[in-house]
């Protein structure tokens, strides 16, 4: 029988190869991860500044729109690729999405919370996972959920000391300063 370690390491060389399967994907995936890094940069950035209820919305509606992506992708592809479990995760994805949405459109929870769920990091994450998932490039098993917990995990703390060592953006009172 294999080694956990083994089975383990064999699922993160999938993870790390997954988006260089297909290079259509990279079309989703992109923008995904662009908007990802300019979040974690702004709020890198700008220290003192929270996520706000206007972003935690928009990181909402574009999880949902992504989901509705990978939804129009399967039904493009006459379901290739579509299985009751991909459906059925694709659509509790979406459903986190109107989620995060809804409560941040009408402040249902508080601000930490709300924050918390919605932040670039989970929500970006999560799409990034899905894309993956959905295109029939990343195969879910134990093992690979362990090492996406784990790189999730080292995403968080990856994030969180960037936020910390990273000098605080210069502000300017001029209007339109760059």
């Amino acid at each position: 029988m294999v080694s956990f370690g083994l089975n383990l390491w064999l699922a993160l060389k999938q993870i790390l190869s997954a988006p260089f399967k297909d290079a259509s994907i990279w079309w989703v995936l992109a923008p995904v991860i662009l908007f990802w890094l300019v979040l974690e940069i702004y709020f890198t950035k700008h220290k003192g500044e929270e996520l706000g209820w206007n972003t935690a919305l928009g990181n909402g509606i574009s999880l949902t729109w992504i989901t509705v992506t990978l939804m129009k992708y399967l039904s493009e592809n006459k379901f290739a690729a579509f299985t009751k479990p991909k459906f059925a995760l694709v659509i509790s994805i979406m459903l986190y999405g109107f989620f995060i949405a809804y409560i941040s459109f009408k402040h249902s929870f508080s601000d930490k919370t709300t924050f918390l769920l919605a932040s670039p990091t989970p929500i970006y994450f999560l799409a990034g996972v899905s894309i993956l998932w959905a295109y029939g490039v990343l195969f879910i098993n134990i093992y690979v959920i362990i090492d996406l917990l784990l790189i999730y995990l080292l995403t968080l703390g990856i994030v969180h000391m960037f936020k910390r060592f990273s000098p605080e953006a210069e502000t300017s009172d001029a209007p339109f300063s760059i």
